[in-house]
């Protein structure tokens, strides 16, 4: 009579299964962490441009019509509202006066020279905002932009 030998540990198949749905894992993770943190650049941005926007409105406010340029408004020249991702923001009259134009930095799916637009409109006595972007794919803007 053969004595039964018992086995320990794992065969190769079930390390190989294991190995082959871990990789399948990893590769989404990253794919979505890559989406989400250009997502997060483009957010810094807005972010960035919020001081500008109040600058714009407050203009608004006493003139009742949106400053054409930085100058007008009374706020720094585009080179200097940087950071690492953002090339500059400016206040520009295109599609009207007073928006506000985010020009980023390369990097990722982000071209140098890709821009998102905050195009303010008036509403009664108050300034909103609306956002758009003709050089960014959509998914890499912010829900409120992606209209």
């Amino acid at each position: 009579m053969q004595k039964r030998q018992t086995q320990y540990g794992f065969s190769l198949v079930e390390l190989l299964v294991t190995l082959a749905v871990i990789a399948i894992l990893v590769t989404v993770a990253v794919t979505t962490y890559a989406d989400y943190s250009l997502r997060a650049r483009v957010s810094g941005g807005i972010r960035l441009a919020s001081p500008v926007k109040l600058a714009v409105a407050e203009y608004y406010s006493n003139h009742n019509a949106f400053p054409a340029s930085n100058s007008a408004a009374g706020i720094a020249p585009p080179e200097e509202i940087t950071d690492q991702d953002i090339q500059s923001v400016s206040i520009g009259t295109v599609p009207t006066t007073g928006t506000v134009v985010i020009v980023f930095n390369s990097r990722g799916s982000v071209a140098a020279g890709d821009s998102v637009l905050l195009v303010p409109l008036k509403y009664h006595n108050t300034v909103l905002w609306q956002c758009t972007s003709k050089t960014l794919i959509k998914k890499l803007l912010p829900a409120a932009c992606r209209d």
